[in-house]
């Protein structure tokens, strides 16, 4: 398939090519995503690790990128419970209304964490989820 990755701002091609999936293109490009849109990009099984994520948009519905951000910080940032969440997570790849039914508000520390560092959109996410 083709692949474009583009900068946030300047709607500039910065990768393009076929690949079999963004994870490919990425990992043959060594990618660097500051400033890419990920807006229907699959980042299935995508390998982040020391990906640069800075000024990236729309990736809200990326697991990956929300795991990839958690595993950055250091552990004590996130309380027993908050990682008991994350993993929970992690481990069924819960979506955004399986997460409001089990944990309601008890993880939007996760969030505001992520928020703090440049990541708000997973924040202003969840906060319009519980607000339906």
């Amino acid at each position: 398939m083709k692949i474009e990755i583009k900068y946030r701002y300047e709607n500039k091609v910065k990768i393009s090519g076929e690949y079999a999936s963004v994870k490919e293109c990425c990992e043959k490009n060594n990618a660097n995503l500051y400033n890419a849109d990920l807006s229907y990009a699959d980042l299935s099984y995508a390998n982040l690790f020391s990906t640069n994520l800075l000024g990236i948009k729309n990736y809200s519905e990326a697991h990956p990128v929300f795991f990839e951000l958690v595993r950055k910080e250091k552990a004590e940032t996130f309380t027993q419970v908050q990682w008991s969440i994350i993993g929970q997570i992690h481990c069924h790849t819960l979506c955004w209304d399986s997460i409001k039914k089990r944990f309601g508000k008890g993880i939007l520390p996760v969030f505001e964490v992520l928020a703090k560092k440049g990541f708000g959109e997973f924040l202003e996410k969840y906060t319009n989820i519980l607000n339906d």
